[in-house]
């Protein structure tokens, strides 16, 4: 996957600043070629013989009767169209559910594959799904089911408990986004609004044999919130859905969803499935990617160039101003303290910031935002740097950009330009302060992977 206006970025600088940018704007290609589903999916699934072998766990095809392809999210077209071409004609039927406009080769024999929206679902999400229950219908106790499940599949993989209308469902969506709810609250609520998440899948699928091949968005990788794990016990409960909305206030929730949460908590409608339940007997997860890959061929790509370059965290969250505060902080005492080594060298961080939406938005994302942030940061230190954040999935919010690249001559050029940051940032408007300024947008276009974010930080 290629930054596609790579070029414009570098002619922006000149000397030592524009070198440093194509060192910053390579190693993030490198990495994202590192993370392709196709790759990942390639070194856990291989036929030898008549053994199926799935990361260290071995099926004897011959025991097999007919073998089904379910799943979804960002990466899922990439994930299927690699495991059709590994075991071609012994599919017998599969669907995945995946973003629509993400790029693939059409030719998957025996899966559907069927495009839906994210972040907000929609009816081509829940007849997508109703397509993939069809499918479970058919299973035996003598089949194998593969799961490929990568994150974005909250949205996509979507089918509302049933005294829920989509309607309700996408504006409870909606109303999750806008607060600065981090995603193992927001998933605890999404796994108790529907007929497939928070290990119910599993449930549907039992007894037959299943395992799942999955990409993480997640920080640390707790799979239960992984595409709000559908194939996962739950550990949440209806409960905990009511301690969230009143802890943070989330107003405007339809009545329809508020009364689904009142009849959990009064049990007239069952829990989900719960560590110990029988159907995850018959099931295995197994994490193919994730952030901390992704950070760690970031390092690789840096320090094979002979640079100092040290892996920070790869498990940020929280508010973008408190990262940029942490991330400013972290680079003080690197040029203090020396530590992790002495400059100029390269930070590098993973994780997945919040936004808090106040009003009607402008264009951008989390990543565009963390930028600005940063920049605002350093704006009154004499410190060379570069900064840059980008999405691994390429979409950012609600913009077109992966993310955003900033260094300290960034301040100048805006203010020759008349931006004020800090009037964009109130607006949530990100994606156009840099289009202004004709520099900084990272565009990768959708890249049929996601493991959060990956941000870069070099200090001279």
């Amino acid at each position: 996957m290629h930054i596609k206006n790579k070029m414009q970025l570098l002619n922006n600088r000149k000397g030592k600043m524009q070198e440093i940018r194509k060192i910053i704007l390579n190693s993030l290609e490198f990495c994202l070629k590192t993370i392709d589903p196709q790759s990942l999916v390639q070194k856990n699934v291989r036929i030898k013989k008549n053994i199926l072998e799935i990361g260290k766990i071995q099926y004897n095809l011959k025991e097999i009767n007919d073998i089904y392809v379910i799943g979804g999210g960002k990466a899922s077209k990439l994930m299927a169209q690699t495991i059709s071409s590994i075991l071609n004609s012994r599919i017998k039927k599969g669907i995945i559910i995946a973003l629509k406009g993400t790029i693939f080769n059409n030719n998957i024999k025996n899966i559907e594959v069927w495009e839906g929206t994210h972040p907000i679902p929609s009816e081509s999400n829940i007849q997508g799904t109703k397509k993939m229950m069809e499918i479970i219908q058919d299973l035996t106790s003598n089949d194998l089911v593969i799961g490929l499940i990568s994150g974005g599949g909250s949205a996509l993989i979507n089918l509302p408990a049933h005294s829920i209308p989509l309607k309700d469902m996408q504006k409870f969506y909606d109303i999750l986004l806008k607060h600065d709810l981090d995603i193992i609250k927001i998933n605890t609520l999404r796994k108790h609004v529907s007929q497939i998440k928070g290990g119910q899948l599993a449930q549907l699928c039992f007894p037959t044999p299943m395992i799942n091949l999955i990409i993480s968005d997640v920080l640390n990788d707790p799979l239960e919130y992984i595409a709000s794990g559908p194939t996962c016990p739950d550990t949440t409960t209806f409960a905990d859905c009511m301690q969230i909305i009143t802890k943070h206030r989330v107003k405007g929730i339809p009545s329809s969803i508020m009364q689904h949460f009142q009849k959990g908590l009064r049990k007239e409608i069952p829990e989900t499935p719960k560590p110990g339940d029988k159907c995850f007997t018959t099931v295995k997860n197994i994490i193919v990617g994730n952030l901390k890959v992704a950070c760690d061929s970031i390092q690789e790509f840096l320090t094979e160039k002979g640079v100092n370059a040290s892996i920070i965290d790869y498990s940020l969250s929280g508010n973008v101003m408190h990262l940029a505060s942490y991330i400013h902080d972290i680079a003080k005492r690197m040029l203090d303290k020396h530590k992790p080594f002495d400059p100029p060298g390269y930070l590098i961080f993973g994780g997945e910031s919040t936004v808090e939406i106040t009003c009607i938005p402008g264009t951008g994302g989390r990543n565009q935002e963390l930028s600005l942030h940063v920049m605002n940061k350093f704006q009154d230190e004499d410190i060379e740097y570069v900064f840059c954040s980008i999405g691994t999935d390429g979409i950012d919010g609600n913009s077109t950009a992966a993310g955003a690249l900033i260094d300290f001559q960034t301040p100048r050029d805006a203010r020759k330009k008349g931006l004020q940051c800090l009037s964009f940032l109130q607006d949530h408007d990100s994606y156009n302060y840099f289009k202004k300024l004709n520099d900084g947008l990272i565009i990768t276009g959708p890249t049929g992977t996601n493991v959060a974010d990956v941000m870069v930080l070099y200090l001279e």
